[in-house]
């Protein structure tokens, strides 16, 4: 049996400078730190195991010691040199792109390129069964990417746990609370923004409120599966339905995204 349904498995030369921040945050993102932008975050349960070179386990074996795993290459110019460990990686996406067969995103590979080595990387891995690539750059301001890296890997892990599920195939719902007397035409681009969206559903209430419903039950509902978006104008605390959706997210615990639309506050910020 199984003992664990994830586990990371992080790839990185051995004495490579540029991993090193990298690897710190992605530990700290599942297994909780104390310092950086992840302070405070839980320890998730999840084993991280690190390899600086060839693993001494074949890849099915890796990928055999729990339900789902999650590898993190991080590309260097160190890390292409090590050729061998490169042909072993190639074999392990070869064998992840063979499981996605049977179970799409049962097991998931993260490859970020942290100094501009990753063509070489693919040259002499020898497979073409890589996902796409993210680079160093594409995570943003330096201090912040290793913390990005982090959660992008906590996230790719949740499609991993959740590829048996239909969890990740529907779609997030987005509710747009506005006041119809100064709101109207931002929550109109805001609506039609959304429903562009692939991942995203709006509920607009000038045009998601069939004919002859109960004007009530559908709001509340509404609030109740969305993730709530309250764009809030000058108008829009004086308003009783305004005031009625906000009370049923709080009620609900559904999720809730202010945005602050007054020309003026009561309070100075």
């Amino acid at each position: 049996m199984l003992s664990e349904p994830l586990q990371v498995a992080v790839f990185a030369a051995e004495k490579d400078d540029a991993s090193t921040a990298y690897r710190q945050s992605i530990i700290a993102g599942f297994q909780g730190g104390d310092t950086g932008y992840l302070a405070g975050a839980p320890d998730t349960g999840v084993p991280v195991r690190e390899f600086f070179g060839e693993p001494s386990e074949a890849p099915e074996a890796l990928l055999g010691g729990a339900l789902h795993t999650l590898g993190i290459v991080l590309v260097s110019r160190a890390l292409v040199e090590n050729e061998s460990m490169l042909h072993w990686l190639g074999r392990l996406a070869d064998k992840i792109d063979a499981a996605d067969r049977a179970t799409p995103d049962k097991h998931k590979l993260l490859v970020i390129d942290l100094d501009s080595a990753l063509d070489g990387f693919l040259q002499k891995t020898g497979t073409d069964a890589w996902p796409q690539a993210t680079t160093a750059e594409q995570l943003g301001e330096r201090a912040v990417r290793p913390s990005k890296a982090s959660l992008n890997a906590l996230n790719l892990s949740l499609q991993a746990l959740c590829s048996e599920t239909t969890l990740l195939e529907s779609k997030f719902r987005v509710f747009v609370s506005h006041a119809k007397l100064d709101g109207q035409p931002l929550a109109d681009a805001v609506s039609r923004m959304i429903k562009k969206e692939l991942r995203f559903d709006g509920f607009y209430d000038a045009e998601d409120i069939p004919v002859g419903s109960s004007w009530r039950r559908v709001l509340q509902q509404g609030v109740r599966d969305s993730i709530v978006i309250v764009l809030r104008s000058g108008a829009y605390e004086d308003r009783p339905w305004c005031r009625q959706e906000m009370l049923w997210a709080e009620e609900f615990a559904s999720p809730v995204i202010v945005v602050d639309l007054r020309s003026r506050q009561i309070e100075p910020a």
